[in-house]
């Protein structure tokens, strides 16, 4: 039945079937060593010849830095993301320990405020060469699993400002300089020895994005 349709819950199975749940669980999770997962967001659907591309530019980057020990420290890559005045925070932020008899905690609905402001960074394997603010109004594209201010740099920045309601505009400027700022050189040289790994897994997938999926480098090679 899940050969044919992978969205089917358990209950449903067991209305079809007349199987007890227990049994289906347990044979879907243990026997089978299924997990129902949610389709993961992407910023696009790859056609046939961006994957290719995605595929030789991450080959040509593995030659270059197996040839070259140096290599990946000579790179500067830079990108955009917007900053804002009041940012929600992820469900990891505001999960919390509590024992089994006290009730779950609850939360208004929250949203991103309209008042933004851009920043662009530029980095190396030591850290941030360059970074400024623009004007509202530019949102580039990009391969958020390929570029290390995605993958690395943007969460770092934003994940002590989510929650905070900033006042204006300019103190959302001085706090996200002072996150950025405050990343450990020794984070920046780890984000671009990934970045190398990120580069074989594009490879391992022909292309397609990875974020998210539990790729075994060792098996592939």
């Amino acid at each position: 039945m899940l050969v044919n349709n992978r969205k089917l819950t358990i209950r449903e199975i067991v209305e079809d079937v007349s199987i007890a749940y227990e049994f289906i669980q347990n044979s879907l999770v243990n026997d089978l060593g299924f997990n129902r997962v949610a389709a993961k967001l992407v910023p696009k659907d790859l056609n046939f010849i961006q994957k290719r591309d995605r595929v030789d530019v991450a080959k040509d980057i593995i030659f270059e830095a197996e040839s070259d020990p140096t290599f990946i420290k000579r790179i500067i890559t830079g990108d955009d993301t917007w900053v804002y005045k009041y940012d929600t925070q992820s469900g990891h932020q505001e999960s919390e320990w509590r024992s089994p008899n006290e009730p779950t905690p609850k939360k208004p609905r929250r949203f991103q405020s309209k008042k933004k402001a851009m920043l662009t960074v530029f980095m190396d394997y030591n850290g941030v060469v360059h970074h400024e603010f623009f004007p509202e109004g530019q949102t580039p594209p990009n391969s958020p699993d390929l570029a290390p201010c995605d993958f690395f740099l943007f969460n770092r920045v934003k994940k002590p400002l989510r929650g905070t309601r900033f006042s204006s505009r300019e103190e959302v400027i001085e706090k996200s300089q002072e996150a950025l700022m405050d990343i450990p050189k020794t984070e920046y040289k780890k984000c671009f020895e990934d970045w190398i790994k990120r580069w074989h897994k594009c490879v391992a997938v022909d292309g397609d994005y990875f974020e998210g999926d539990n790729i075994d480098l060792d098996e592939l090679t």
